[in-house]
């Protein structure tokens, strides 16, 4: 028999509907940005390599032979490669930036074209293609891409060019603010005709959850050392803008609590976003509120157990292992695995 959990995780899964008839269109906007990236990568390392390659050359020259007409030519060839590069940078800049827009609006035409085939209902298409939308940019955050690899070399966990991920970084947040911009904006088309529909300020929360997650630097990445090197300022900046979404996709699920009059599903919504961002203690209070509703909810029972072990509230613990131990003992059995000896 499903639990409360599993029936819940089922029915708020995004629809195969949207997944399917989309994935098509999905992959292919994915790959227009990896490609995008990757003749970005290919650009700058070239170029570098054949700068380094001239000085080289240069210095060797001036120092074997001062008075050589090869000199000045040698440092007038690696001046110019420079100053190409920094020119031939600053416009691909601009153009990838117009890249990403394009591969974007691509994106949400091609979403339009497929879902309303499928979906009448006006409200309903908007906030499918927001979630395709949202989905796409939950994608491109995949820590994997934060590494290069410009075939036949792979640079994934080389040290060395870890400050690179950061320009790479903000490729990556601009298609993801992009995508999400327009997400929005299919909220806000249906906001008078939704105000107090449920789908609606779930379907925001998520798409706020997931502008806090662009704010927040991957742990255990190349891209964490990356940021080292970057400014204090832009730290802060993106400290700020993550508590501010993060603040903004709570404040939608509290809405839909009150509409809902507290129904124990919204709070397993709110349990997962604060677990989603290390909130364990306001994650336990919601599980402690389903609880109090759907008493016997074996997975509910597990994961506030394993909350108060974490968080050295051995007492309250043990009575959930003694409530598991009735409902299932493989369940109670995992659960002490969690019990704190030191």
């Amino acid at each position: 028999m499903a639990t409360f959990y599993q029936t819940f995780s089922s029915e708020t899964s995004p629809p195969k509907l949207y997944t399917s008839v989309i994935t098509r269109g999905k992959k292919a906007a994915f790959c227009k940005f990896k490609d995008l990236f990757h003749q970005s990568a290919f650009l700058h390392f070239s170029f570098c390599a054949f700068i380094l390659l001239g000085s080289i050359v240069s210095f060797s020259l001036f120092l074997r032979d001062q008075g050589s007409l090869y000199t000045p030519a040698a440092f007038a060839l690696l001046f110019l490669s420079i100053a190409s590069y920094g020119l031939i940078a600053y416009y691909q800049k601009n153009r990838k930036l117009d890249t990403i827009d394009t591969i974007c609006k691509e994106y949400r035409r091609y979403c339009y074209q497929k879902l309303s085939t499928n979906i009448e209902d006006s409200e309903k298409l908007h906030l499918a293609i927001a979630e395709c939308l949202r989905d796409l940019a939950e994608s491109v955050h995949d820590p994997k891409l934060f590494h290069l690899t410009i075939h036949p070399f792979k640079f994934s966990k080389n040290h060395l060019i870890a400050h690179f991920l950061y320009f790479h970084y903000n490729d990556i947040l601009y298609m993801q603010e992009k995508l999400l911009e327009i997400s929005l904006e299919q909220h806000s088309y249906v906001l008078a005709d939704c105000a107090c529909s449920l789908e609606f300020h779930s379907s925001l929360s998520k798409v706020y959850s997931t502008l806090a997650t662009c704010y927040k630097i991957p742990k255990g990445t190349h891209l964490e050392k990356a940021f080292s090197y970057s400014t204090i300022t832009k730290a802060t900046e993106y400290q700020t803008q993550f508590e501010k979404y993060y603040t903004l996709a709570i404040e939608e699920l509290k809405i839909i609590c009150d509409i809902s009059d507290s129904e124990p599903w919204t709070h397993l919504e709110l349990a997962s976003l604060y677990a989603k961002f290390d909130d364990s203690e306001l994650e336990m209070q919601q599980y402690e509120i389903i609880i109090n509703r759907v008493a016997d909810d074996k997975e509910i029972l597990y994961k506030l157990g394993i909350l108060y072990f974490k968080h050295h509230k051995t007492s309250h613990g043990l009575k959930i292992y003694d409530r598991l131990k009735h409902i299932d003992a493989l369940y109670a059995k995992n659960l002490l695995a969690h019990y704190n000896f030191t």
